[in-house]
């Protein structure tokens, strides 16, 4: 059955809201089996953020070779339905040459293009962002209405 743009936003309401109307226990248990079922699966934990999943699905071969990468470089990452970042999604895009999936040679940071909506600094550069998503401005991270959101300076 479709999901319904009301639905999706029912739940998404229902999900981020600091005082839900719900107890989670009961909106856990109303939700297990029912229409939301799907949504849940893929809902997005944040607004700015389009619906998951979050993590780039490998073949066999190229897991195995991805796998080995994340062992001889000793990469910081582990697997987690809500992992920061899509390494699998940096690695594939580095094996094709995209210029965009290089780390800095200064801090051997990741670019912003695969982090996940569970970094603590997700912005428009991330290929899950949506186009309210908060954006960097030199060292800092603004919201789209201007409040700072992490200053890194």
């Amino acid at each position: 059955m479709p999901i319904s743009q009301e639905d999706l936003r029912l739940f998404q309401t229902q999900m981020s809201s600091d005082t839900p109307t719900l107890p989670a226990s009961v909106l856990s248990t109303v939700l297990q089996g029912s229409r939301f079922q799907d949504i849940a699966r893929n809902a997005p934990p944040r607004p700015d953020a389009k619906p998951g999943p979050y993590m780039t699905a490998l073949p066999r071969e190229e897991e195995a070779q991805f796998q080995d990468w994340v062992k001889q470089n000793k990469i910081p990452w582990q697997e987690s339905p809500t992992a920061d970042y899509d390494m699998r999604g940096f690695w594939q895009a580095q094996q094709v040459g995209d210029p965009l999936a290089k780390r800095s040679t200064t801090n051997l940071h990741f670019p912003d293009t695969y982090k996940t909506p569970y970094h603590k600094t997700f912005s428009n550069e991330s290929i899950y962002a949506t186009p309210d998503a908060p954006r960097w401005k030199g060292n800092k991270l603004m919201s789209i209405d201007g409040k700072v959101l992490v200053d890194e300076g």
